[in-house]
């Protein structure tokens, strides 16, 4: 890739942050879907993010190509786009001390003794009785 003789630190460091912030993103990745989805999710949310990191490391190589019609393009996208994934990291809910979603979703209490014998004739109505 050509850069021009008068920035050479602009684009050290715009090539240094580019490749901190993609190397952070793709790790984020296996990390963070782990805890982000509830458990019937996890290996299907897991799956699509990796073939979504796949797919983009399969589309860089032709990005360098770019380069004929104008010798910025690459490092634009080489920088711009890691840089925005890696900021756009900082969106995610914090997990830390956070129990893991389960594969049910919230359980609903009854606010009161009426809507409870109701909940529990709907149950007794729809056969399905878990009494032996």
């Amino acid at each position: 890739m050509n850069c021009p003789s008068d920035l050479p630190v602009v684009a050290t460091v715009v090539a240094v942050v580019g490749k901190f912030a993609a190397t952070t993103s793709f790790s984020i990745v296996y990390v963070y879907t782990a805890e982000l989805y509830p458990t019937t999710l996890r290996q299907n949310g897991v799956g699509l993010n990796s073939m979504c990191a796949r797919v983009a490391g399969i589309l860089a190589p032709p990005i360098r190509l770019l380069e004929v019609y104008h010798w910025t393009i690459p490092m634009l996208i080489y920088g711009i786009v890691p840089i925005t994934a890696g900021g756009l990291c900082l969106l995610l809910p914090e997990t830390l001390n956070v129990e893991l979603q389960d594969h049910h979703a919230e359980i609903r209490q009854p606010e009161n003794l009426t809507e409870l014998q109701t909940l529990t004739k709907k149950e007794e109505n729809s056969g399905k009785s878990t009494k032996m």
